[in-house]
């Protein structure tokens, strides 16, 4: 038969398999538009936009190519910037699926079986989390999908074209997220049961590091933009100390492998097998399943995705510097996603392999062939659906306007001129702080307000980190309000109640969304109060409240300074009843922003004689 006559016969297969993908691409793409957040939300969202926007450096290690195709998205002519690229998240996210079909393609024979086993991955509630909102793990997705669809073609077809493509697109994920190196163990080991004595094949070999490098270079990013001073130039990386003390994340102190015996590693590994049912419900037992019939079936490609599941789990256990406690829990699923991905076609094999015994049972009968197809087809069919259902309100972040609107209200409550000292502890600080950043340098608002941060945000040495004492954090910040109050002749306000900074005479008051500074009580009695209370949308209909510790904290953090504010203004039970709602969202007696108001309350008390 000539090429012609192959092609000519094919075609029909070949037009089926992209009408699918297409129509994987509309489904997924019109769910995750119908459930995008409309503007920024909680955790990195604010920073990653406000750097995509003016081709800046985020926080390490910098991702240099999620943050060139950011700018590239706001060039879209809809909605505001943030949205467009909350956007940009989905589009990679309906990416992914499509390619994880053409994938499942080269494990599972069975289109059917493949388009579902898809559209339940795009569902599970992890990965659907981050397809509405702007962060770099559907990028990432994006590109596991198509290294091991190239690699897998690679094994089957020995094109070294397809070798060629992987190893520069491997490069260029890691300028997305470093998290695909832990792939590296898993793809080398493929590529060398593949093919045996590739080792010595040097031509390829430099070829393919050659172009591993090229993808890579896109680091260079980082010092270039540095040198441009953009507004977003966290770390400042345009000198060779910085840019690799950047890129190898050094402030995070990470890359130091635990203990094997530290308590804490082996709670999260007992807590990613919960997350892992927690995405895949049921289907757990099928995707065992389908590990080893993938075994008997394709023994390498058993090899490839099983050294990949394990080493991507253990390493973000053992490599990540983290303590165990919920929010650090919240933090690592992302990570897991690559874990999920690969389990989703496990998943895929354990249901082809059902289906071929399903088939093979009902040949002697039509009837009941007919009767145990028709069962199967409802069932397969029904769970990308139940995952739809399960996973939708919660991901369903259409409404969420929550810390746009709470930073808005922080901004309008300030004075002509005012200097604002932003801080605060744990992972709340990124919350207030990127989402200040974005309303300041995307949005242009309140330009007349000066920030003063101790974040490397804005290319400054970072003086305080998650791990610092609270002691020494409050020293730092002391020195740092003198500093402020000596220079500055304008209103002096903070995120934070100054009272528990240090026990001289430093005093604040709430105007319900920030405090003003004061250096002693007379000028505090003097000085006339401030009101404004602000119109909230949905702040308690968040569906994804509960479950999500950043947008807790961040809530925990309004009632606390609403506590201040009925305080100040001298209604006690209206203040009692903000503190126990910031309880109620942010139980931890421990916090900053707990002993902050209890400082504050016992100073206000002493003064007033109540």
């Amino acid at each position: 038969m000539s090429f012609k006559d192959k092609a000519k016969n094919n075609f029909p297969t070949f037009q089926k398999r992209w009408f699918l993908a297409a129509l994987l691409f509309l489904i997924t793409l019109t769910i995750y538009l119908i459930t995008l957040a409309p503007t920024v939300g909680t955790e990195d969202s604010g920073e990653l936009v406000a750097a995509a926007y003016t081709v800046g450096i985020p926080h390490p290690p910098g991702y240099p190519l999620w943050d060139i195709l950011g700018k590239v998205f706001t060039f879209i002519p809809i909605s505001n910037i943030a949205w467009r690229i909350n956007f940009m998240s989905a589009f990679f996210a309906s990416a992914t699926v499509t390619f994880l079909f053409i994938l499942l393609l080269q494990l599972v024979k069975n289109k059917f079986i493949a388009f579902i086993s898809a559209l339940v991955f795009a569902f599970t509630g992890v990965f659907w989390s981050q397809s509405v909102i702007s962060e770099v793990y559907t990028l990432n997705s994006f590109f596991l999908v198509l290294i091991f669809y190239l690699i897998i073609r690679w094994s089957k077809t020995k094109n070294v074209i397809y070798l060629y493509f992987f190893s520069f697109l491997f490069g260029l994920s890691l300028t997305n997220h470093q998290e695909m190196l832990l792939l590296a163990p898993a793809l080398i080991a493929f590529i060398l049961i593949s093919e045996k004595g590739f080792w010595k094949r040097y031509k390829t070999i430099i070829m393919l590091f050659l172009l591993f490098i090229i993808g890579l270079s896109v680091y260079l990013y980082l010092p270039i933009r540095s040198a441009a001073n953009p507004p977003i130039d966290w770390g400042n990386p345009e000198s060779f100390t910085n840019f690799i003390s950047h890129v190898t994340r050094a402030q995070y102190g990470e890359g130091i492998i635990a203990s094997l015996t530290n308590g804490g590693k082996i709670l999260f590994l007992g807590n990613f097998l919960v997350q892992l049912v927690q995405q895949f419900s049921f289907l757990v037992v099928i995707g065992l399943l389908g590990l080893f019939s993938l075994y008997f079936k394709e023994k390498k490609i058993f090899i490839l995705l099983a050294i990949g599941f394990a080493i991507n789990c253990l390493g973000v256990v053992f490599l990540r510097k983290i303590d165990w406690a919920a929010t650090s829990v919240y933090i690592l699923r992302v990570l897991y996603i690559p874990c999920f991905l690969i389990f989703s076609l496990f998943i895929a094999s354990g249901l082809e392999f059902l289906w071929r015994k399903i088939t093979h049972l009902s040949k002697k009968s039509q009837f009941r062939k007919f009767i145990l197809v028709t069962i199967a087809v409802l069932i397969i069919v029904f769970l990308p659906l139940f995952f739809m259902i399960v996973n939708f309100n919660n991901n369903d972040r259409s409404r969420d306007y929550l810390v746009y609107d709470l930073s808005s209200n922080l901004l309008d409550s300030l004075p002509p001129n005012a200097v604002l000292v932003v801080y605060e502890s744990g992972f709340n600080s990124d919350n207030i702080q990127f989402s200040l950043a974005y309303l300041k340098i995307v949005e242009n608002r309140r330009p007349d307000v000066l920030f003063i941060t101790l974040s490397p945000i804005y290319g400054t040495s970072r003086k305080i980190s998650r791990t610092t004492s609270d002691a020494e954090s409050e020293s730092v910040l002391y020195d740092l309000l003198k500093q402020v109050k000596e220079k500055y002749s304008q209103p002096i306000f903070t995120t934070f109640s100054v009272d528990q900074v240090t026990d001289s005479n430093l005093f604040s008051r709430s105007n319900g969304s920030t405090f003003e500074y004061f250096s002693d009580w007379e000028t505090w009695k003097k000085e006339p109060p401030t009101i404004n209370m602000y119109y909230l949308r949905n702040i308690v209909n968040q569906n994804h409240l509960s479950s999500d510790p950043f947008t807790q904290d961040f809530v925990g953090s309004y009632h606390y300074r609403l506590a201040h504010f009925w305080l100040d203004h001298g209604y006690l039970e209206r203040s009692k009843e903000e503190l126990l709602k910031a309880l109620s969202y942010d139980p931890k007696i421990q916090s900053f922003s707990y002993r902050g108001f209890v400082v504050h309350r016992a100073n206000y008390l002493s003064e007033f004689k109540i």
